[in-house]
C-alpha cells in the first residue's frame, strides 16, 4: 500500500479490522488503513503530527481520530480485543494481533512499576 515497510501488512490490517468497533454513528469512514498507518507512524517515530508524511492523509484527520478514540476509550477496547486474539489465536490472526499490540504500545502508554509493565490508556 505504501513505501514504508513499517506499515501494516495485509494480515495485520485484516486482524485490526476484526477488532475495530462497527457500531458507531455517522457515515462509513474512508481510508481507515491509511489513517491507522499514520497514527502508528507517529507512535513509532515520535514526530509531531504536522510532520506526518502526506501518504497517510491529512495530519489533522489522524490526530483527530487518535484523540477521539483516546477520549472514548477506543484504544483500550481494541487493545483488549487484540490481546485476546493474540493469546487464543493460532496462525496469522494471532501473530498479527501480537504485532499490532506492539505497534500500539509505546513509551507514552506504558511504564514500569514494581509489579512489572503497566499499561494505561493513551
Amino acid at each position: 500500500m505504501t513505501n514504508d515497510p513499517q506499515d501494516m501488512t495485509d494480515d495485520e490490517w485484516k486482524t485490526l479490522q476484526q477488532a475495530l468497533p462497527t457500531d458507531g454513528p455517522g457515515p462509513r469512514r474512508r481510508n481507515d488503513r491509511k489513517i491507522f498507518n499514520g497514527i502508528f507512524h507517529i507512535l513509532r517515530t515520535g514526530e509531531p503530527w504536522r510532520n506526518l508524511p502526506e501518504r497517510y492523509g491529512p495530519h489533522s484527520t489522524c490526530f483527530n481520530r487518535y484523540n477521539r478514540w483516546r477520549q472514548k476509550g477506543g484504544w483500550a477496547k481494541v487493545s483488549g480485543k487484540l490481546q485476546v486474539m493474540a493469546e487464543n489465536g493460532d496462525g496469522p490472526d494471532g501473530d498479527a494481533a501480537a504485532k499490532l499490540l506492539g505497534r500500539m504500545t509505546d513509551s507514552s502508554t506504558a511504564r514500569l512499576n514494581s509489579g512489572g509493565l503497566e499499561t494505561r490508556q493513551a
